[in-house]
């Protein structure tokens, strides 16, 4: 139903298709879709520029989207680059630090740090006790 959506507004020319495309690559990235949410994200931001829509807050949500189907594509520094460079534009914007998606990428920044936690430990587990 969704991607109906997004081709019905796409297809009509109507600004407002980004943000539909929005939610369908959020429905991708829950089906674990990474690559089909990270091709038709990189088309929703390059949208967002072609139409001088990325002024808005609200454009930087695909953005947000567009890291994590980054990560977990693999692509961790990338994705980590992007959403530090987010929440220093929404803190410039007057963003709320509780605001949905700042927390959604202070959260998945905190996953990054528990992975290479994680590795850490893993490494100094396999080094030989002497």
């Amino acid at each position: 139903m969704c991607e109906k959506a997004v081709q019905v507004y796409r297809d009509s020319g109507h600004i407002a298709w980004p943000r539909a495309g929005t939610f369908l690559a959020d429905i991708f990235l829950v089906r674990k879709e990474y690559s089909r949410a990270k091709e038709f994200l990189e088309e929703i931001v390059r949208a967002h520029d072609d139409m001088s829509l990325n002024v808005s807050p609200g454009a930087y949500h695909p953005r947000a989207l567009l890291a994590e189907a980054y990560a977990n594509l693999g692509n961790v520094e990338s994705a980590k680059q992007i959403l530090k460079q987010l929440l220093e534009e929404w803190k410039e914007k007057g963003m709320h630090s509780e605001h949905y998606w700042v927390a959604r990428a202070r959260a998945f920044i905190g996953t990054f740090k528990s992975r290479e936690e994680e590795v850490v430990e893993f490494a100094r587990g396999q080094v030989p006790s002497l």
